[in-house]
């Protein structure tokens, strides 16, 4: 999992070092497909980060015991493993 957040933006790095380096020269034109590249990439990062916090949310619910009280105490409440 790490590789597949930690490429993207290793990608998207190199993209901006080669634009603001001038590497290809003056000319927009020229940067403008990698430009395209890396904001693709980052399209692509921020959906796999949205489903992993998706997922983690899903499972932390999944996780969390529900509680049933009977009285306003906390000594009145048990766990409810049902759900």
């Amino acid at each position: 999992m790490v590789h597949e957040l930690k490429s993207p933006l290793g990608a998207v790095r190199s993209l901006i070092e080669v634009t603001t380096d001038k590497s290809l020269g003056d000319d927009i034109e020229s940067y403008l497909p990698m430009l395209r590249r890396a904001e693709n990439r980052i399209d692509n990062l921020v959906q796999l980060i949205g489903d992993l916090l998706s997922l983690s949310r899903s499972e932390q619910a999944r996780a969390r015991p529900s509680r049933r009280c009977w009285g306003s105490s906390r000594d009145q409440c048990r766990a409810d493993s049902a759900g």
